[in-house]
């Protein structure tokens, strides 16, 4: 029996929350939530904020 979990987003469905931005795979398993959630990527905010754990504010 296949069980597809639809909580997961797609690879097409992979965006950040605060833009729109695509991330990849990679990048919500590193930067996101325990929901797979992004809510900034390098296209609203600079890598230092990401590396610091900074919330980005649009």
């Amino acid at each position: 029996m296949d069980v597809v979990n639809s909580a997961r987003p797609t690879d097409s469905q992979r965006r950040c929350n605060n833009c729109g931005e695509f991330v990849t795979r990679q990048f919500v398993r590193v930067f996101g939530d325990n929901a797979d959630e992004v809510y900034g990527c390098l296209s609203c905010g600079t890598a230092r904020d990401l590396r610091d754990g900074k919330q980005i504010v649009p």
